[in-house]
């Protein structure tokens, strides 16, 4: 605690705010040792897993906070903004609400560049966003970003095959559509996935320290525990609407229109986001593209593991130049 004190004493800017984005009132920190870094508004996955960066981390990420004005942006429905019932939130709330931010944070720094980091979930809002304004943000780190096909792809199907899932379970999956998706679905599909699949985690790679992250998040001036109680079970996580909307969700389109630097960056065997046809597609179509680049980190799933973890700062430092 004695050394995230000192962080938080170093730092020009630390403060929980209060913002209302979209109409809706809520919570976010703002954190930087100086006022005139470049700007990264964390676009969290989920929906509603606020993981690793949230409103928890004043203090705790000072190789973050020494070279951006880090937005720690709990989206409503889950961690310090939990309370917000988001039962029948649909993509366009949050997409609108993204927007809102930035503009809010431009009026707040105007000299300061702006990026997203966008994991996941915050890929889409991310596009998303960047299809109603195409220069609304300054470059955009991209960790699993959504392309076309999520969880349901041949990949998946095989993996769940080889690694001998019961043929109920496979059928279950192969049935799942945006139709019949619901939040039992998206139970039992985690479920299966984690545990017969290397989309998420592969036990092959040391994954980040998660006991360390959520003591550091325990140990909060600003979270309660409710706020972390919220992580393993809140409105945004359950909001099968949203599940449905990414399961017919193709970005092909989306990202093909990128008229900033666009950095995605994926994780050597997840399949979670996209299928590997997919990804190939657009990964053909960035070696053409003045603004797309895709990577592929070994190493790692759709999670990061602790190696790719470790190595983000460095990818993050592409978009500054």
């Amino acid at each position: 605690m004695r050394i995230r004190n000192k962080v938080i004493k170093s730092n020009e800017i630390s403060e929980l705010v209060n913002m209302s984005l979209n109409g809706v009132d809520q919570s976010l920190l703002i954190e930087g040792k100086d006022a005139s870094l470049p700007i990264l508004i964390n676009l969290h996955g989920g929906p509603g897993m606020p993981v690793p960066f949230n409103a928890a981390c004043r203090g705790m990420f000072p190789e973050y906070t020494s070279k951006f004005i880090m937005v720690y942006w709990d989206q409503p429905g889950c961690g310090i903004n939990n309370s917000i019932n988001v039962e029948n939130y649909s993509i366009t709330e949050y997409v609108n609400m993204t927007i809102d931010l930035v503009k809010q944070l431009r009026n707040r720094f105007p000299q300061n560049k702006i990026y997203f980091f966008a994991i996941s979930f915050g890929t889409v809002l991310s596009i998303l966003a960047l299809d109603k304004e195409p220069n609304l943000v300054d470059g955009v780190l991209a960790w699993g970003q959504f392309i076309r096909n999520p969880w349901i792809n041949e990949e998946t199907i095989k993996e769940l095959a080889e690694n001998k899932a019961k043929e109920n379970d496979i059928s279950f999956i192969k049935g799942i559509t945006s139709n019949n998706f619901t939040e039992d679905t998206l139970k039992r599909m985690y479920k299966l996935l984690n545990k017969y699949t290397t989309g998420y985690n592969n036990p092959k790679y040391k994954p980040l320290n998660a006991g360390k992250l959520f003591f550091g998040y325990l140990t909060s001036p600003d979270y309660s525990i409710k706020n972390l109680i919220s992580f393993m079970e809140n409105q945004a996580m359950m909001n099968a609407g949203l599940y449905s909307y990414l399961l017919d969700f193709d970005a092909m389109d989306y990202l093909k229109k990128i008229q900033i630097p666009y950095y995605i960056l994926r994780g050597e065997t997840d399949t979670i986001c996209s299928s590997k046809s997919s990804l190939d597609e657009l990964t053909r179509f960035s070696k053409n593209s003045k603004y797309l680049s895709v990577k592929i980190i070994e190493k790692s799933s759709h999670m990061p593991s602790a190696r790719a973890f470790e190595n983000t700062i460095n990818y993050l430092s592409f978009l500054l130049f």
